[in-house]
């Protein structure tokens, strides 16, 4: 793979299906972060709410020059807190699966996610930063991606694995065949609708 995935817990993995999650406007708010940064720099940028798709910015600034926006954001992202719900919802994951925290990031932040992650409490087992997490969708017991991106969920869905995310106005393209919900409470009642944390020898979820 082309980054990094630290593993923490090496044998949980073989007792619990495995769930990869994703961080950037799963976790936490990065599109506002992103908005402000691209400003700063003096891109016109329209504000998340306007995104019709995953990848508007390349259309208002130069693919060479959106990465260093990118660093900044996430070498800043110790100065932004999760989502409310985050907590609760990744120590209800990882009650229930073993938890891969993968970002589509430099895995030159890989530190720096890792010490977000720690500093919020937010729970997992590995951690993986990458230029393309969708590598670890064929890893063996992976059942569960939860992520914001449309085309990263329809990967996901194409490789038989149930696929979740938030709701995004990028991702309202896939809303049609991808399960999406308003917050991180909703996937988590949604998971437990499905037996997710009553049903020990539950079968793969759909």
């Amino acid at each position: 793979m082309n980054g990094r995935l630290k593993n923490v817990s090496s044998e949980v993995s073989k007792i619990k299906p495995t769930a990869i999650i994703d961080v950037d406007e799963t976790l936490w708010n990065s599109s506002i972060v992103m908005y402000n940064t691209a400003r700063a720099l003096g891109y016109e940028f329209p504000v998340p709410s306007d995104w019709t798709h995953w990848n508007i910015f390349w259309e208002y600034v130069p693919k060479e020059k959106m990465f260093p926006v990118f660093d900044a954001v996430h070498s800043a992202q110790n100065n932004h807190p999760p989502y409310l719900e985050a907590e609760d919802f990744l120590d209800f994951m990882r009650r229930n699966y073993h938890v891969i925290i993968a970002s589509h990031r430099d895995p030159k932040y890989h530190d720096e996610l890792e010490q977000w992650l720690r500093e919020n409490n937010l729970q997992y087992d590995e951690v993986s930063t990458s230029f393309d997490k969708t590598e670890l969708f064929r890893r063996p017991g992976v059942e569960v991606v939860v992520d914001d991106r449309d085309e990263t969920l329809e990967i996901a869905a194409s490789n038989g694995l149930l696929a979740l995310g938030l709701r995004k106005p990028w991702n309202r393209v896939v809303e049609d065949k991808i399960h999406l919900f308003w917050s991180l409470n909703d996937i988590v009642e949604y998971l437990m609708s499905q037996g997710v944390g009553k049903n020990p020898n539950r079968g793969r979820l759909t």
